[in-house]
């Protein structure tokens, strides 16, 4: 667990989201980063949006499809996470589902 990576907005890390208390989404799960840059550089916690396969069709929720199997964004989860929870980079947001994240 690399804790002074360089992570990047739009970057997708698998993250270790145990222990959690109540109806907070757990699980070692893919995460989308979505601090800016800046703040992913100099803070050692990020904030990131969990992926999830379990289609739900929430407003709060965006359609991916990551690694070839659908899934949704969860905006209703997101969370500020320390960068020691981080077991690896997955790969990165697609360039279209950019700008619906904005």
């Amino acid at each position: 667990m690399a804790l002074h990576k360089n992570y990047k907005k739009w970057d997708i890390i698998l993250v270790n989201l145990d222990p959690v208390k109540g109806r907070e989404i757990s699980k070692t799960r893919p995460c989308l980063i979505i601090s800016p840059n800046v703040m992913n550089k100099h803070l050692d916690t990020l904030l990131v949006a969990p992926l999830t396969s379990a289609l739900k069709n929430y407003p709060s929720r965006l359609r991916t499809n990551f690694k070839g199997k659908p899934g949704e964004i969860c905006f209703d989860h997101i969370k500020s996470i320390d960068k020691s929870r981080i077991i690896k980079v997955e790969g990165s947001l697609d360039n279209y589902l950019r700008k619906p994240v904005n």
